[in-house]
């Protein structure tokens, strides 16, 4: 054994050393709140559309045959359906698994009511999120009365979880055809909210059906004054709003194969794309910016799709180059807006 004065020695020398080197500005280990701050945040817009061959263990989020409506048209001779191409998101991201994440949203959301409110592109969200849900629990279609309005709904019954579908286009009071100034949100929306433990908004396009007065203001009042509702009721729940859904010009819809490869250029995207999207998504985000309802950015990732519209079903039919068919787009939308709803995102 050494005596006690060697161990004397070592000790002072080990705090000899350690204050050198803190003198040295070594660093101090990181505490969970800024290794959090630190790590970087996972962007759901940063990604490009792959073919779902080319992802290992890709699942599609339901069978076909769920579709009910909305379904694709036979594809063009050398066109893969939609549903072939799935989102994949840069990294840090990791891709999700639809079964868990339906487990986990439907878990979540136990015994409570979602609300979905918004124009026709609410309808493609909806008929996704019932496919992808009824994954992991069956559901019956349902007719809830409230006052003297009625809502259609969905029950997923193993876990009492109420998804309700509202009709409200511009989500405020007045048709944008009156020419009348914006002065309160839609009641038929309202009177449903303090029922909700989540509301999803989608509005945009039918701002753009009239020129005056300018649309990009209507569509800013509509949002700020839902996003004041919100403020102002103290609501509780969480709430998102999926941002313009871009429309592609008719031209390139009519033959596209594929989406645009994520190299291309602004300028390519722009020549396929009507020249609102990008406007309508900046206006959103700076009204929404800072508020309760979070802006879920679908815009970005879907001006690549010209391939993935609705298009037509004989030639005497008009060509649909605004709403998705299913499978397809609105899915990997539902994949993104189930993170958010699971808080993945905050």
């Amino acid at each position: 054994m050494y005596p006690k004065s060697s161990y004397l020695v070592l000790i002072v020398a080990c705090h000899l050393l350690m204050l050198v080197t803190l003198s040295k500005g070594a660093p101090h280990p990181a505490t969970a709140s800024e290794t959090a701050s630190n790590a970087k945040k996972c962007d759901y817009t940063r990604g490009r559309w792959l073919s779902t061959s080319a992802i290992p263990g890709y699942q599609p989020p339901y069978p076909d045959a769920c579709i009910a409506s909305l379904k694709c048209p036979q594809p063009l001779p050398g066109q893969k359906r939609p549903a072939a191409y799935a989102w994949l998101p840069d990294p840090p991201c990791s891709p999700q698994h639809w079964r868990k994440q339906s487990n986990q949203l439907l878990t979540m959301y136990r015994d409570s009511t979602m609300a979905f409110i918004g124009d026709s592109f609410n309808s493609a969200v909806v008929e996704s999120l019932k496919c992808i849900l009824a994954q992991a629990s069956p559901y019956q279609a349902e007719t809830i009365k409230i006052g003297q309005l009625k809502y259609s709904c969905l029950r997923f019954i193993k876990f009492n979880l109420t998804v309700m579908s509202i009709s409200s286009g511009y989500l405020v009071n007045n048709p944008a055809y009156s020419g009348s100034n914006v002065t309160y949100p839609n009641p038929r929306w309202t009177v449903v909210l303090p029922r909700t433990r989540a509301a999803v908004f989608t509005a945009g396009h039918w701002f753009f059906h009239e020129k005056q007065p300018p649309p990009l203001d209507r569509l800013r009042s509509a949002f700020a004054l839902t996003r004041n509702h919100l403020q102002s009721t103290n609501y509780s729940g969480r709430a998102l709003a999926l941002s313009f859904s871009p429309l592609h010009v008719t031209k390139a819809c009519s033959v596209a194969k594929a989406p645009l490869p994520a190299s291309s250029s602004p300028a390519a995207i722009a020549n396929v794309t009507v020249s609102n999207a990008i406007p309508a998504l900046r206006a959103q985000k700076w009204v929404l910016r800072g508020s309760r309802l979070r802006l879920v950015d679908v815009t970005t990732m879907s001006r690549f799709r010209v391939d993935a519209h609705l298009r037509r079903k004989s030639e005497h039919e008009r060509m649909d180059c605004s709403h998705w068919c299913l499978p397809g787009v609105p899915d990997s939308w539902n994949q993104i807006l189930i993170s958010h709803l699971l808080g993945q995102q905050d």
